[in-house]
């Protein structure tokens, strides 16, 4: 298998008890983004397999939020996985050359999932066969002859390529005209535009169909605002089958790709790989029609509970149960397996068996009692399979119990026919009922996850520091069914550019795994400002669960095109849009916390540049101070000297002989300067030895008595 690595060393370094593959998802939230990690999910369980889902965006695609999504791929590889399933982060901007360059940089086993990789095993969408369902179906069943198309080639995706291929050469097989003014040139819905074509072909067309539903309904109800009935005048088929697309008037027919089925089974060939199994370079799988009423056909449970005439035999039910038991299950059977069920069907013997038993015993209590288990396994979505809908399962139930009608019919009269009759009315109301109160159950479901995702928001946008969120999450979290989670921050973040690596290191900030019960709510304690370790790790080492196999869901966290980190969720709920939403609060949340950070460091460091500043004038201040005084001082200093120095002059003492002194005197002379003379002639007498001193007080203008 292209991409793996040579390293056996390496490998034989990584064994795990059981292997673990990662899958690349460009999204959880929509219906055909959910079924593949279901499908994947569902395999990885049976094989007893770990997965690991990496939720990103497109690669190569226009969207700038969508493409810095793209980081969380470079944390795919072998440091945390065997190999890995891909498919979703090749839309219609990817060329092959791209898709395979993905893979290869990976040095890992790989499996493509719905897109052709040159080199690399993969379970494609018969896009050309499913579409040709849809056309096929217009044709035949409805006798259509003009068809509009909503979409055009895409000069990159093979799809789009192979649906339109399938729309004009299935025209051509049946001898119908390809008019290129019934096709919408246009891979987008611009409504304005889409009204415009819509408008001008309203009147020459008896069909639409699409590329995918999102056309195909905007065509529809641009149609219907125009006064154009569907299915009255137009019969439309769609591509994709959308959420919506079961709940618009008339419910859109539509063909359903096998997105569940083709992950699970790209899945089951890259454990079969790792298994060192032999595998097919490529498998490819067809779409399902599922008929609603936007093309004119009727209710498929609706036909199917009409008997039509009905010819009595004569023949007891007792005796007609015990020779055609086997085709009676086998027309049960087959209305079942028409749908893509995986559960096992014993449950169809045992409601027989009920039925027949309810009749011997003239009691309807245990007919209804087994037919409230065989509920309680249908509402459980076809027995654990998700690709299976409560909508299907309502119509799988409705189906059996109409051909169990139609074949036992024929061997009941009087008495027994009108039980019978009452059985059957009573299993309607009882499966209408049941369906109601699923429904119901569903919605307040989605409604108490709203609520609760509104109130984690809540506290996550009152919360300022990182600490306070990780408490929120690890409080919250729990509450929406999701086992544990792990959360990092990159170390030196940048914004990401495909192929780039991402920032090596992170810190784990957040672990909790409520199935450790050696710590208080599974809540491990973390170093302040969190864990150090390598980002491809994912979680430092010894965190991933040992005991038991893993599933989770791992998120970029970034806000536009700043990097922040990834968050891994243990797969819980099976709604993806609860991973997405979380994924988006927190990323929120945590931007507004780093800038918090960023700013109060920002106002930190500027308080602190004042500070300084402030700390340097005062001690510039004490300092010019110090100086002052300095200066005063040495003035003063200087002042006395002079002072000393004048005085020395204005009383000079000369020795002129031994023991002779003269002191000549200049100037005024005042009581201060007569006793300042009077102290240095003394200290001269001391100082010479003088008996003999001479005062010249010839230069004294003034002699007075004091003086």
């Amino acid at each position: 298998m292209a991409g793996e690595t040579t390293n056996s060393t390496k490998r034989a370094e990584k064994q795990r008890e059981r292997p673990t593959i990662g899958l690349a998802l460009t999204g959880t939230t929509y219906a055909w983004e959910q079924l593949p990690w279901q499908g994947a999910e569902y395999a990885a369980k049976e094989r007893d397999a770990n997965l690991l889902i990496f939720v990103g965006g497109e690669l190569n695609a226009p969207w700038f939020f969508r493409v810095h999504a793209n980081a969380i791929y470079a944390l795919m590889t072998s440091e945390c996985v065997d190999g890995f399933v891909t498919g979703g982060p090749f839309s219609a901007h990817v060329s092959p050359e791209m898709a395979r360059d993905f893979c290869e940089r990976r040095h890992l086993p790989a499996v493509s999932d719905e897109v052709a990789i040159p080199g690399f095993p993969g379970v494609l969408l018969d896009d050309y066969q499913s579409m040709r369902l849809a056309v096929v179906h217009l044709i035949d069943a409805h006798g259509c002859r003009r068809i509009a198309y909503a979409g055009e080639p895409s000069t990159t995706h093979r799809g789009i390529r192979e649906r339109y291929r399938a729309y004009a050469e299935t025209l051509q097989a049946y001898g119908l005209p390809l008019d290129p003014k019934l096709v919408y040139p246009g891979e987008t819905a611009d409504e304005a535009r889409l009204k415009r074509w819509a408008e001008e072909i309203a009147s020459d067309i008896d069909a639409l169909t699409g590329q995918e539903d999102a056309l195909v309904l905007t065509a529809l109800r641009t149609l219907q605002s125009l006064g154009v009935r569907v299915p009255g005048d137009v019969a439309v088929v769609g591509f994709n089958d959308l959420m919506e697309s079961r709940v618009t008037t008339p419910p859109l027919t539509t063909v359903r790709p096998p997105f569940y089925e083709m992950t699970r089974r790209a899945t089951e060939i890259l454990l079969a790989h790792l298994a060192g199994e032999q595998v097919q370079d490529q498998e490819v799988l067809a779409g399902q029609l599922i008929v609603r009423q936007s093309c004119g056909c009727p209710d498929p449970a609706v036909a199917q509970a009409a008997v039509g005439l009905v010819e009595r035999t004569g023949e007891a039910l007792e005796a007609a149960l015990a020779a055609r038991r086997g085709e009676i299950l086998a027309a049960m059977a087959q209305t079942v397996e028409a749908l893509p069920v995986s559960a096992d069907l014993g449950w169809l013997e045992r409601l027989l068996d009920a039925f027949a038993a309810a009749l011997a015993s003239e009691s309807s209590g245990m007919f209804l009692r087994e037919l409230d288990d065989v509920l309680r396994q249908a509402m459980a979505m076809g027995g654990g399979d998700p690709s299976m809908t409560s909508e299907q399962s309502i119509a799988v139930l409705h189906g059996a119990l109409s051909v169990l009608r139609r074949t036992t019919s024929p061997y009941l009269d009087g008495v027994a026919l009108s039980q019978a009759e009452d059985l059957w009315q009573q299993a309607r109301m009882v499966i209408g009922q049941t369906a109601a109160r699923a429904q119901a159950y569903l919605a307040l479901q989605a409604e108490q996850q709203v609520q609760a995702l509104r109130e984690i928001e809540v506290m996550l946008i009152t919360t300022f520091d990182v600490d306070g969120l990780m408490d929120v999450l690890a409080e919250q979290l729990p509450q929406l069914g999701i086992p544990s989670c792990y959360l990092s921050l990159y170390e030196n973040p940048r914004p990401y550019e495909y192929p780039q690596s991402t920032a090596e290191w992170s810190r784990l900030v957040l672990a909790y795994d409520e199935a450790d019960t050696t710590r208080l709510g599974g809540r491990v304690e973390l170093e302040p400002g969190g864990q150090r370790f390598r980002s491809q790790e994912l979680i430092p080492e010894g965190m991933w669960p040992q005991r038991r196999r893993y599933s989770f869901m791992i998120e970029p966290l970034h806000f536009r095109d700043h990097q922040l980190g990834f968050v891994l969720f243990e797969v819980g709920p099976q709604d993806g849009k609860i991973y997405e939403t979380l994924r988006r609060q927190v990323s929120s949340a945590l931007r507004g916390v780093l800038l918090l950070q960023e700013r109060e460091r920002a106002e930190t460091a500027l308080e602190q540049a004042y500070a300084e500043v402030e700390r340097q004038v005062v001690e510039r201040t004490a300092e010019l101070k110090r100086e002052q005084e300095e200066s005063a001082r040495l003035q003063q200093e200087v002042i006395e000297a002079q002072q000393r120095s004048i005085q020395e002059l204005s009383t000079p003492i000369i020795p002129v002989l031994e023991g002779v002194i003269v002191m000549p005197l200049i100037g005024s002379i005042d009581t201060l300067r007569a006793r300042d003379v009077t102290r240095s002639l003394l200290a001269g007498i001391r100082e010479h030895s003088a008996k003999v001193v001479i005062l010249d007080i010839t230069g004294v203008p003034i002699v007075d008595s004091g003086v």
